[in-house]
């Protein structure tokens, strides 16, 4: 949670007059009342909130309190700090949309998004009249959550959307892939729509050809860049499969990422505590500081650099990063050899109990390829803090100086993780021997005496044997203790962009959200799965490590319920209507209208064994014609049909969840008719206590 002082300022120059949706949407500028911020005009960085379905503009006050206070933070930072860039406030606007049902229709989708176009156009006006020395902003940053991130996508689309006005894109929980709730045949054609325009300004464009040309309409999105946010599985409103971008949008213009991946929030979030989550919005506010640059038009650094910064902000830093930042960390302050301490073999252990007064330099000599293929570290001290430093260098050294000179500080590389037992982070360091070019030796300078009970493990080892691959939906992991760190373990899926750290070292429940071998939202899904992946972070002084995996078959099926609750509406909605025709036929042709109740039981009898072969066939002829390579429109159109395509061994499900339905129905009905009977009781013993006249009587 977070404390803020709200105030939503509205902006009364967007009316008629500037856009004809301003009659019935409305544009606010946030502004956070704590002392420090008394105007009502925007003097920063302009930001655009985009509500989602039923969405309030208010759902804008977390990330703009937020913001609010970094950028105070920042500014006493640059006091003391003139080398760091300079920075300016993000002005937070936000649009009202008056809660609109836009996930049910096309029309409510496009016109906010005509709505936020004249929006951009306007806010941008607003800042004609320098605020300050830095130049006017041409572009506004735009942050979405659900179905306003489907807005956001489309404004590219539209005529009156202006060239370079947007560059940058987060979404919270929204379902790029396919429309949640596909009840309007045009909204599936919208969504096409916008996915292959994105596709052909963004994948097709790193082509040859497409970079060649130079017309306008390939330059809609070359500095445009998306990043996708997605809750996992406590998000029940619409399924985190669909936050995917890969189908349509290149790595060098976006990912998807898991909040429970995103470093230093490590949680699942559902659907609406995801704008609200203290630590993810603190996550997108460093984000959107870190990428921000007042100093450009665009108010943002080049999409090059914007997608590293966004990469090392939101990914956990366990898959590639394809980052070469390491290289810009050459140390200005010499290591003399002299100093250095041989380690012998390929691996290093540091206890809080071997540390020195001084600091001490131990130096690992990379091994050759046949050996080991990376370095790895995990540290319970932070790289680069007055504790801890690692360095890549060359043991030949110049002979002007007689120290090496081609030293590189890894700190850039290191990752943070959620901690164990005492340990509130731990870090990890993961390069390529590759990497390191003509660097031969991995310096560790251990800085000062460390405090209990800090460590350090470091080896040189192939990267594939840290990797326990599991072919399993759903598991339950325990293993044993070790001596300075509880086992950590990291779970993800392969191609999906899922990933989670499990740090309860007793035992914790192994989940994932979808089936990557059944989603044509990722691209290779099928030739890249190789099962559920767990990376061990654990003391080498384990003498043993287990772990044991087995199916939790009732908490899978208690996952049925929340992601797949429109298929529950659809099912109950498919058993009630036959009945009710039933009842309606036999009124009409015998004038006698039976009980419900009865025509459940008899229709449900009469007809169980014909929906169970049909329901089989029809999920067969799904998987089967899903199993060809078709478009990817079409693919996910037809995915999302039925209870979506989850494979061949799962057809089984179509026939439960019918039955399940039905007897769902039957105890509502049961349950209905107990309390109306109640009442009717307790009406009929009622009336009988209350007094009447003879009158009343005859009457």
């Amino acid at each position: 949670m977070t404390w803020m002082w709200p105030d939503y300022v509205h902006v009364q120059s967007f009316n008629t007059s500037v856009s004809t949706h301003a009659s019935k949407y409305k544009l606010y500028l946030y502004k956070e009342r704590d002392g420090r911020d008394t105007t009502n005009e925007p003097r920063g960085i302009p930001v655009l909130f985009i509500p989602g379905n039923a969405g309030s503009f208010k759902q804008v006050r977390s990330i703009g309190s937020v913001a609010h206070f970094r950028y105070w933070q920042l500014k006493a930072e640059l006091a003391w700090a003139a080398s760091k860039r300079e920075t300016a406030p993000l002005d937070f606007f936000s649009i009202d949309t008056n809660e609109e049902l836009s996930a049910f229709s096309s029309g409510l989708l496009v016109s906010e998004a005509q709505c936020v176009n004249d929006a951009i156009e306007h806010i941008l006006s607003l800042y004609k009249i320098p605020k300050s020395h830095h130049p006017i902003p041409t572009s506004v940053i735009l942050v979405a959550h659900s179905m306003g991130g489907i807005v956001a996508r489309t404004l590219f689309t539209l005529p009156n959307y202006r060239l370079g006005s947007v560059n940058t894109i987060i979404t919270l929980a929204s379902p790029h892939v396919a429309p949640p709730a596909p009840l309007d045949p045009r909204l599936a054609s919208l969504y096409s729509r916008i996915n292959d325009f994105w596709k052909f300004h963004t994948v097709n464009s790193t082509s040859d050809q497409a970079a060649a040309s130079t017309g306008p309409s390939t330059r809609y999105l070359a500095d445009v860049s998306l990043v996708s946010i997605a809750g996992g599985n406590h998000d029940t409103m619409i399924s985190s499969d669909s936050a995917e971008v890969a189908s349509f949008l290149s790595p060098g213009h976006g990912f998807t990422v898991y909040t429970t991946g995103v470093p230093n929030v490590w949680t699942p979030a559902d659907h609406r505590a995801i704008l609200w989550c203290n630590q993810m919005v603190k996550s997108l506010s460093r984000a959107l500081y870190d990428v921000a640059d007042p100093a450009l038009p665009g108010k943002t650094v080049d999409i090059g650099e914007r997608m590293w910064r966004f990469r090392l902000n939101f990914q956990s830093g366990m898959k590639s990063l394809d980052l070469e930042s390491w290289k810009d960390g050459k140390i200005n302050v010499p290591l003399q050899p002299e100093k250095w301490v041989e380690i012998p073999g390929k691996s290093l252990k540091i206890s809080h109990k071997e540390t020195v007064p001084g600091g001490k330099l131990h130096v690992l000599t990379v091994p050759s390829s046949h050996e080991a293929d990376t370095f790895m570290l995990l540290s319970s001290n932070q790289v680069g803090s007055n504790e801890l430093d690692v360095f890549a260098c060359s043991r030949i050294l110049p002979p002007e100086t007689g120290t090496p000179d081609n030293c590189y500080s890894l700190r850039s590389r290191m990752i943070s993780m959620p901690g164990t037992g005492p340990h509130a982070n731990l870090y990890y360091l993961n390069i390529w021997l590759s990497e390191l070019g003509d660097r031969d030796v991995i310096v560790i300078y251990q800085r000062m005496m460390w405090s209990e009970p800090a460590f350090l493990f470091a080896e040189f080892a192939f990267e594939k044997d840290t990797v326990v691959t599991v072919d399993a939906p759903n598991a339950e992991s325990k293993s044993a203790d070790g001596r300075f760190l509880s086992p950590l373990l990291h779970q993800s899926i392969p191609p999906l962009s899922e990933e989670k750290f499990l740090r309860n070292w007793t035992g914790d429940f192994l989940n994932f959200y979808g089936d990557p071998r059944f989603l044509s939202a990722v691209p290779l899904a099928e030739s890249a799965y190789h099962g559920l992946e767990l990376r061990v972070f654990s003391d080498r002084a384990c003498d043993a490590l287990q772990i044991r995996v087995r199916l939790d078959l009732h908490g899978s099926l208690g996952r049925l319920v929340g992601p797949y609750m429109t298929a529950w509406l659809a099912y109950s909605l498919a058993v009630v209507m036959p009945i009710l025709g039933a009842q309606i036929r036999k009124w009409n042709e015998e004038g006698v209208y039976d009980p419900f109740g009865q025509v459940l039981s008899e229709t449900f009898c009469k007809n169980l064994p014909k929906t169970v072969v049909g329901l089989l066939l029809v999920g067969g002829l799904q998987s089967f014609v899903l199993s060809m390579n078709l478009p990817s429109s079409l693919s996910t159109h037809l995915g999302g049909l039925l209870l979506g395509n989850r494979g061949f061994s799962l057809i089984p499900l179509l026939p439960v969840f019918y039955i399940l339905a039905s007897g769902m129905v039957g105890a509502i009905y049961v349950a209905m008719t107990v309390v109306l009977a109640a009442m009717a009781e307790a009406a009929h013993r009622v009336a009988k206590l209350l007094p009447r006249s003879e009158e009343t009587l005859q009457r």
